[in-house]
C-alpha cells in the first residue's frame, strides 16, 4: 500500500460513501486513515437528511473547520473528529455518493484540502457515470502487437 498524502497528520480519515438505490441511505464502502468505523447516513434522521440533501447542493464542497460550531442536530457531538470536509459525488443529473475527509484536530484541514478533494470527487463521479452507462472497461496502454503477414 502506498504512502498517504496525510501521513504527517495522525488521525486523518477519508471515507467514500455510496448512496442506496432508493436514495435514502449513504453507506461507507471505502475507508483509509483512522481506524474507527464511520457512521452511515439515513434520511430518516436530521443528520442523514442534511447529508443526503447536500448531494444536490450547488456547492462543490462543505468545509467545517470546527464541528463545535455546528448545530446540535447535525449529530457531531462526541464524534472522533473536530473538522471535516464533505463532497457530493454526482454527475449533472445523478447522485452516486459522498466523499469525506475528517480529522480530530482543528486546523489539520484547510480550504486547499477541500479543493484537492473536489478533484477526487469529480474523478469518482466520472467513473460512476461511465460505470452506470456500462462503459467500465479497462484500457491498456501497452502497444498492440502487429500481425505478421508472410
Amino acid at each position: 500500500m502506498g504512502t498517504s498524502m496525510f501521513e504527517g497528520f495522525p488521525g486523518v480519515r477519508i471515507v467514500l460513501y455510496d448512496i442506496s438505490a432508493d436514495k435514502t441511505k449513504l453507506s461507507a464502502t471505502a475507508i483509509r486513515g483512522r481506524n474507527d468505523a464511520p457512521r452511515g447516513f439515513d434520511a430518516s434522521d436530521v443528520r442523514g437528511e442534511i447529508a443526503i440533501d447536500r448531494l444536490s447542493d450547488v456547492e462543490d464542497h462543505f468545509f467545517c473547520p470546527d464541528t463545535s460550531q455546528l448545530p446540535e442536530a447535525w449529530g457531531t457531538a462526541g464524534r472522533p473528529y473536530a473538522t471535516f470536509i464533505s463532497l457530493p459525488i454526482r454527475s449533472s443529473d445523478e447522485a452516486y455518493g459522498m466523499l469525506t475527509l475528517d480529522s480530530p484536530n482543528i486546523g489539520d484541514l484547510t480550504l486547499r484540502d477541500a479543493e484537492m478533494m473536489e478533484t477526487l470527487a469529480s474523478a469518482f463521479a466520472f467513473y460512476r457515470a461511465a460505470q452506470a452507462r456500462g462503459k467500465h472497461k479497462t484500457v491498456s496502454i501497452a502497444p498492440e502487437k502487429e500481425e505478421q503477414n508472410d
